[in-house]
């Protein structure tokens, strides 16, 4: 008891005088205890309506959310945002808030800690331990890639994250490799987003031509009903290389956010077969809203959409072919959906694996 007093009087004192105290997780508590401190009636309710107005303005996906009250959540919350106490119990309030929208891309933090949201069951369709047994070794580039194939010519890449600016530069050097595979698979099941223009170049190297992968729609006016023009997103052709043999992409809940537009990039094109699992249904091209006393709230923008124009928010993207299987069925060496699709560029003739100028062409 007596060490907690010591610790709080100096937090206090670093109040006073300006000075910071860094805790052992790296979080200022001199800056936590002046938000706390600065916090009354006004402050707490004006921080609420940063983040209620913006998403009035901004938030485009009311549009298909009808059940959703933006004035009654308004009314709900505002007077328990107004009572909070410290820019914890403030944030935790707009959180709960905003768990009403069921958006995997809406989220709170406060001073720099992430505030538990709304979240959904999304379990992994995936099994790193059956890749030995399956695929065979598997080489790691440490470019959000890891790659292997097959003993009989089947190439194996799991592309498990899109962060990394040399991505591209590692998959050319991981498809220079594929010359002589009979198909590829390319595993996205891991992959919970980052860039959509790195999807778009991976996805270029399958690519015929430029085609439409999705459009996407924004706010235009005060009303949730405004709506602008859908804007359509397009891939084409890039890289040195043109993968011509037959692809299977596999997909599952964990598939979100970018990774969700870098499957339907790759679903475009004409040698390739999506398989597995329903996308998560999560896209958001979100921007940070910096509410005060330390409080950030990531705010998705768009409705994100199928080149049919059907949006995937919480539906996801339909693989072309669906593996029905539960999670214990990925328990041990087993993997379902990586067996189907190797099943899958098995089973195809002998033309189709060796099309006229081999499977890897340069452009």
């Amino acid at each position: 008891m007596d060490s907690r007093r010591s610790v709080l009087a100096a937090v206090f004192v670093a109040v006073a005088c300006g000075a910071g105290i860094v805790s052992a997780q790296g979080v200022d508590l001199g800056q936590r205890y002046r938000a706390t401190l600065d916090l009354n009636g006004q402050s707490q309710s004006e921080v609420f309506d940063r983040v209620w107005e913006a998403f009035d303005r901004e938030y485009a996906m009311f549009a298909i959310k009808p059940k959703v009250d933006w004035a009654k959540l308004r009314e709900t919350y505002r007077p328990r945002a107004a009572a909070a106490e410290t820019n914890h119990e403030l944030a935790a309030v707009i959180s709960e808030m905003l768990d009403h929208l069921e958006d995997l891309h809406v989220y709170v933090t406060v001073d720099g800690e992430t505030i538990a949201g709304y979240n959904r069951h999304r379990p992994l369709n995936a099994n790193r331990n059956a890749l030995p047994g399956l695929v065979g070794p598997i080489t790691s580039t440490g470019h959000d890639l890891d790659w292997g194939r097959t003993a009989d010519g089947i190439g194996y890449v799991n592309i498990f994250r899109l962060s990394d600016p040399a991505l591209p530069e590692a998959f050319d050097d991981v498809l220079g490799r594929m010359a002589d595979t009979r198909g590829l698979i390319l595993d996205l099941r891991y992959n919970g987003g980052g860039s959509e223009p790195l999807g778009c170049q991976i996805a270029g190297r399958f690519l015929d031509r430029s085609r439409v992968y999705s459009l996407s729609q924004y706010r235009n006016g005060p009303k949730h009903t405004d709506l602008g023009p859908k804007h359509e997103r397009t891939c084409g052709p890039v890289g040195p290389w043109h993968y011509a043999g037959p692809v299977v992409v596999l997909q599952g809940r964990k598939t979100m956010s970018s990774a969700e537009s870098f499957a339907l990039a790759l679903a475009q094109c004409p040698r390739v077969t999506t398989l597995g699992e329903r996308t998560a249904g999560s896209s958001g091209n979100p921007r940070r809203v910096d509410a005060g006393a330390g409080i950030v709230v990531n705010l998705p923008r768009w409705i994100d959409m199928d080149p049919a124009g059907k949006p995937i928010d919480a539906v996801g993207v339909a693989p072309r072919v669906k593996i029905e299987a539960k999670p214990e069925d990925f328990r041990g060496d087993r993997d379902p959906a990586l067996s189907a699709a190797l099943e899958n560029l098995r089973s195809r003739p002998k033309s189709e694996a060796s099309p006229p100028g081999g499977v890897l062409q340069a452009r």
